[in-house]
Order: structure tokens, then sequence, then C-alpha cells
């Protein structure tokens, strides 16, 4: 007895069905990238420079003096206190004035805080009431020379 094996499929694929599969995957592929692009542009807190060819024209005449400063700043926040220290190369407060602080999120515009000051001789120490996660620290001040020193740390903050 032969047995007689056929395509007991009723729906034959078609190319019909094979352009909606297309259509519907790469559908779902272009909104995710579109969800993921959105919500990216609105999280973006803004430009670091108003002008990016200005700033470079002093960028490597601002990087060498600041070089030359050989300052660290060292930060931390923990249990909502925030420290933060300027340090020269020996290891003691620097001689910094004019100071400005800008304390955020590093993706988005939420929980900012900007402060100045305008001389510390042992740093700063701050009660502020942040959630817990990465924050970025913006500093910049004068040198008793007449350098700018500007520094950008990630802090990572703790409750």
């Amino acid at each position: 007895m032969t047995a007689d094996v056929r395509n007991a499929d009723p729906k034959p694929l078609t190319g019909r069905k094979v352009l909606a599969i297309a259509a519907i995957s790469f559908g779902a592929i272009i909104a995710a990238n579109l969800t993921l692009a959105y919500s990216a542009v609105q999280s973006f807190p803004g430009i670091e420079v108003k002008n990016g060819y200005i700033a470079s024209q002093t960028f490597e005449r601002d990087r060498a003096a600041q070089e030359r400063l050989n300052w660290t700043t060292v930060a931390a926040y923990f249990g909502g206190q925030l420290t933060i220290s300027v340090l020269d190369a020996t290891g003691a407060p620097a001689p910094i004035r004019d100071v400005a602080i800008h304390i955020g999120r590093p993706t988005t515009a939420a929980e900012q805080l900007d402060i100045t000051s305008a001389s510390n001789a042992k740093g700063w120490s701050l009660n502020v009431d942040l959630a817990a996660g990465p924050l970025r620290l913006d500093l910049s001040g004068v040198s008793a020379s007449g350098d700018r020193f500007r520094q950008h740390l990630m802090v990572k903050g703790a409750r």
C-alpha cells in the first residue's frame, strides 16, 4: 500500500503572508527605535557650550593652564552630605576663588542645584537631599594667578 504524502496545510505560505510578516517585524523594530530616540532626546539636559567653535579657540590654552595648576577635585555624597575639596599638588587645599558648583544628574535636568561661593579654605560641605544614583558635579573657579579651573566629576550618590 502506498501512502499519499502531501502537505496537509490548507493555507500555503504566499507572498502576501511573507510581506505581512516582514512589515510587522520591521514595524516593531522601527517603533522601538523611535520610542528610544524620543526618550533620549527628552531626557538630555542640554548642550555643554553655546558655541563649540568659540570654545575650541581657547581649549588648548585652558587645558595647559589647568595642567600647570595640577589641582584635583575630590567629592563624595553620603547620607545627605555632599563634600567637595579642591587640592593642590601637595594635597593641601588649593587657593581657588569665585567658585561656581553645579550639581545634577548626568542625563537629565532633574535635581539640579547651583552653588556660588567666594572662597573656602578647606572645601565645601553641603546638606542636600538627593535621591541615590549617579551625580554630575561641575566645579569652576579662578586660581590666584587668574587661570580658570574647571572640573567635571561623576559622584555616586548614596542615601
